[in-house]
Formats: structure tokens, sequence, C-alpha cells
């Protein structure tokens, strides 16, 4: 029987050979132009701080509103949350007279706000106080004082904080158009229109104008003196004192 004849098979060597050819070929079809692309390309921007010290036209900013928000009323909308109470509180303040006034919610019943100076005062009907666990008909204005948490927002430390140095302001996302400003435990939102929300200390308030008539209204009530009852004693065993009565005028000396 004839043989077939067959082709001599290659060595080790040569195979070797082949495989590191091959190899190279891959190498310079795909790492080299892989190689030439890291060395020439853009090198990626530097992170965005989250925050950062305000530029000097947002310190500006930052120095009106501050002015703006001490020198003419302002509607503040925030919730007051007690043992005895939820409070929703709406209220127009005017820091530079020491003045607010509005209304305060306690889930369906309402009362009327009054602040003068240091005075806090709610005109409500007993199932306003009811809701709030004070047993009481009187129609006239309660002094609650800090009795039923602190009601109206604290407008006048956000102020002092605003007009800090230490101000740092966040990198607003693209597109939005509010930006942060932070100091201590403020926290403060601006958008075109101004300061739009404001958080003292954990408590949080909705900023907007305040209506047409505020600056009236405020000017009839600053430096006033209502009479009042008074609210008395510890949460859960609160109760109302009735009205001072206005002391009488001097007897005029005789002769007089």
């Amino acid at each position: 029987m004839r043989e077939m004849w067959e082709l001599p098979r290659p060595s080790a060597g040569s195979r070797a050979t082949r495989v590191v050819l091959t190899l190279a070929l891959v190498w310079a079809t795909v790492a080299v132009p892989l190689t030439v692309w890291l060395a020439l390309r853009t090198p990626p921007p530097e992170p965005v701080p989250a925050t950062r010290t305000p530029s000097v036209l947002e310190a500006a900013a930052l120095r009106y509103a501050s002015q703006t928000l001490s020198t003419g009323p302002v509607t503040l909308a925030s919730t007051v949350t007690t043992a005895t109470a939820r409070l929703e509180v709406q209220e127009t303040a005017d820091p530079s007279h020491a003045v607010s006034y509005g209304k305060v919610r306690s889930g369906t019943q309402t009362a009327e706000l009054l602040v003068v100076g240091t005075r806090v005062l709610l005109r409500g009907d007993s199932a306003f106080w009811s809701s709030v666990g004070v047993p009481t008909a009187e129609p006239g204005w309660i002094e609650v004082g800090d009795r039923l948490g602190r009601i109206p927002f604290p407008l006048s430390e956000a102020i002092t904080a605003l007009g800090a140095d230490r101000v740092e302001v966040n990198t607003p996302t693209a597109g939005s158009d509010t930006m942060t400003a932070r100091i201590g435990n403020l926290v403060a939102d601006f958008n075109a229109a101004g300061v739009s929300a404001l958080t003292v200390g954990g408590r949080s308030a909705a900023v907007t104008r305040a209506p047409a008539d505020a600056p009236a209204r405020v000017s009839a009530v600053a430096g006033s003196d209502p009479a009042a009852a008074k609210l008395v004693g510890a949460s859960g065993s609160l109760t109302v004192s009735a009205p001072t009565a206005p002391e009488p005028p001097p007897v005029p000396a005789p002769g007089s």
C-alpha cells in the first residue's frame, strides 16, 4: 500500500514564534491606540466642593436678604411640636417693630396669634384650648409665653446669622434656581425672589412676601400692651388666670 505524503509538522519553536507574533499584532491593533488616547485625553475636572465661601456677588445678596428681613414684614409658615400639641403657625413678622400676628392651628381648631415685644398671646374658643390641653372658656387674649412651645419663629436669630462673615453656600446643581447658605444652626434657601425658606435649630419655615396691609396692621399694634389672661402651670396641668385689671387712676390731691 502506497503511503500518503504529508507536510512536515512545525516544530515547537516555530509554534511559539507564531504565538508571539499573534500577540504582538493584537497589541498593535488594540493597546497602542488605547495608550495614545489615554495620553492625549482631557483630564477630568476637579470635584466641585459641596460647600464653599460665597462669591462677592453672593455675599452682597446675603447681606441684602438679611437687611430686607430685618426692616420689613415677612410671612412665615412653620410647625411647633410639643408633648401636648402640634401647632401649625402662620405669622406675619416685622422684627423692626418686634411684632408678629397671624393664626395658630391645632388640628381643626384655630386661634389668633399676636406677638408684641416679648409677649406671646393667643385668642381662641374653648374648642381650640381643649385641643391643646387647656380647660378654659376665656374669650379674650391669653398670654401663653413658651408653655405651648416657642410659637413665634426665631426670625431675629436667622437675621443675625445671615449677616455673619462665616457663611458658606452650596454649589447649585445644573438647572437649579436655589442656593443654600449655612452657618452654625442656620440654613437659608434662596431663589430669584429672595429668601424662600429658613431653618434655625431644626425648626423650618417657608418664607413668602407679607400681604399689602401688613405695615398698617403692624403699626396698629406696635408698642401696645393688650390686656390678657395668663397661661400658668406646667405641661399637663395648664390653667388660665383671670386677666389683670388695669390699675385705677391716681386720686387727685385735695385742692388740685
